[in-house]
């Protein structure tokens, strides 16, 4: 197992490890797309993001600095976005892909751990059709393959299945854009949500999941009382979870009418600034800031739907 740490995963190198600068990748990131005129400002955020769960899907083997670069080039290259991942690869003097590499003795091959290092997979079930690749290799006569042929046939077994278009989404790398997410939230957002700053960021194709973001210190602003209290705050809270829990059920369903296949849809809620609301405007010391937290984390699970398909986590 991979352990992460805030701005860094570790990578190998050499015969042991070292870190990995994820700040550092999102600034090149950022930077990439503003030398390729792409106005995506999420963009960095969900290829980092992508990268973290490349990094938890790993098991027993690090992944090394070039091969997580090349994870966000044929990211962002089957996105459509080839120029972003070329000058990406620019500045980050990545060198260019190594030979394919050997061929492979197909009968012991671990297909579903070829697919996993597959950004394509990366949301996708890979359980049948890693079955099917292995049928179509030996179908095929073939004794022998190089990783990257495997996971090309496994995508295009996968088209076949008939569940997915192979036709790009009409929004590239998103499959619900900024645009028509903040239309979503115009229709669906109520006034409590919208006071209470809510913002959910658009899904990506690569790795779809619902962000949510809530402005703590402005929506504590709105509250009636003087001077404001706990005993107002957290009844005014279970009315924006009882809100929040509505829209993100209209959400889901549109996520996952967009991408049938989803055999998960992740759900992350950040408070935003709650230190702010905490020690500036209820003057709390530190010990009860921290019960008011578990107070608001409390309510959120309460409300929130959890289940296997959409897990839930709360920052």
């Amino acid at each position: 197992m991979i352990k992460l740490r805030s701005g860094t995963v570790i990578v190998a190198e050499g015969s042991g490890s070292t870190s990995f600068d994820l700040d550092e990748l999102q600034q090149d990131l950022v930077r990439a797309c503003a030398t390729a005129h792409v106005r995506e400002p999420e963009l960095a955020d969900d290829l980092v993001d992508v990268v973290r769960r490349f990094c938890r899907l790993r098991s027993g083997t690090l992944p090394t600095q070039s091969e997580l670069e090349h994870l966000v080039i044929q990211a962002l290259a089957d996105s459509g976005l080839s120029e972003v991942a070329r000058v990406f690869q620019h500045l980050r003097r990545t060198p260019a892909p190594a030979p394919p590499a050997s061929f492979l003795e197909t009968a012991g091959l671990d297909i579903e751990d070829l697919l996993a290092r597959d950004p394509f997979f990366l949301a996708r079930p890979t359980g049948t059709i890693a079955g099917r690749t292995r049928q179509a290799l030996e179908q095929l006569g073939l004794t022998r393959a190089t990783p990257a042929f495997v996971q090309s046939l496994a995508r295009h077994l996968w088209y076949q299945t008939g569940v997915e278009s192979v036709e790009a989404p009409a929004n590239g790398y998103w499959l619900i854009g900024r645009e028509e997410m903040e239309a979503e939230l115009r229709d669906r957002a109520s006034a409590t949500l919208r006071a209470a700053g809510v913002r959910v960021r658009p899904v990506s194709t690569l790795f779809p999941r619902l962000n949510v973001d809530l402005e703590l210190a402005a929506w504590a602003d709105h509250l009636e009382g003087s001077p404001l209290t706990e005993l107002v705050l957290l009844p005014a809270f279970d009315d924006v979870c009882r809100e929040l829990a509505a829209l993100l059920g209209g959400l889901v369903e549109v996520v996952r009418g967009r991408s049938p296949i989803l055999e998960q849809l992740p759900v992350t809620v950040r408070l935003r600034r709650f230190e702010v609301m905490a020690g500036q405007r209820l003057r709390l010391p530190p010990r009860q800031q921290l019960g008011l937290r578990d107070d608001l984390h409390g309510c959120l699970r309460r409300h929130l739907p959890r289940t296997p398909q959409t897990p839930l986590e709360i920052i």
